[in-house]
């Protein structure tokens, strides 16, 4: 039962403090199959639109279910990740997991040339951030399937799009409501030449350094990686 000061503090500015501080916050984990199944249906019914999503070799996401995946089954498998082996170890034995499997999940290249790093001062990368920063979720989901394929210039914006909103709901996902440049922006530099990097690395490289953050800190945190390919 609580006690008396507890009432009384909890009349003048609502639940009393736990004694023991704060509760450590637990892994999270946004990263959406359902969310992609979404918006792959409402593209595919827009026939220029699926022709762009195929010329940049991104049709197989089409195949990602509508899953609904338990958090505790994406924190297990990270749990249980042999960053050092690449190996998921767990009571029936150990699974090997590499680029070579991003490749067979989603069809994008393990080879090619890295993404270009961040550049700030750079016009171009300046002129996306310009663009894109301040879009929400919410505003890119609706830009990608609203907007119009009438030019080169619609068609390019939908590709950026596009890619931005995958990498936000399910190859990278993070807390941040808005884009975040640093990590985003780089897939988007050249968009008409995607197949031309090494996707599958970019996306690995991702589950694994998140991983080892979520290992190397005190307090759990958030994943901001592709878990479904576990």
């Amino acid at each position: 039962m609580p006690s008396s000061n507890d009432k009384e503090a909890w009349k003048k500015g609502g639940r009393p403090k736990n004694p023991d501080g704060p509760k450590l916050k637990s892994l999270d984990s946004r990263c959406s199959p359902s969310g992609l199944k979404k918006i792959m249906i409402e593209i595919e019914q827009d026939n220029l639109k699926m022709a762009e999503v195929i010329n940049m070799g991104f049709h197989d996401f089409q195949h990602i279910p509508d899953w609904f995946v338990k958090q505790e089954l994406f924190l297990h498998l990270a749990s249980r990740f042999d960053l050092e082996n690449n190996l998921i170890k767990d009571d029936v034995g150990s699974i090997e997991v590499d680029v070579s499997v991003v490749e067979r999940s989603i069809g994008l290249p393990s080879y090619g040339a890295n993404f270009l790093e961040y550049d700030p001062d750079d016009i171009h990368t300046a002129a996306l951030k310009l663009r894109w920063g301040p879009m929400t979720l919410t505003k890119l989901k609706s830009f990608v399937t609203t907007c119009p394929m009438n030019s080169n210039e619609a068609r390019r914006e939908f590709r950026e799009g596009f890619i931005l909103l995958l990498a936000k709901i399910f190859l990278c996902p993070t807390t941040n409501k808005f884009i975040s440049p640093e990590r985003y922006l780089p897939l988007v530099l050249d968009v008409v030449n995607t197949r031309k990097y090494n996707w599958s690395l970019q996306i690995f490289t991702w589950i694994k350094d998140s991983i080892r953050n979520s290992k190397e800190r005190v307090l759990n945190t958030f994943l901001v990686a592709c878990l479904y390919l576990l």
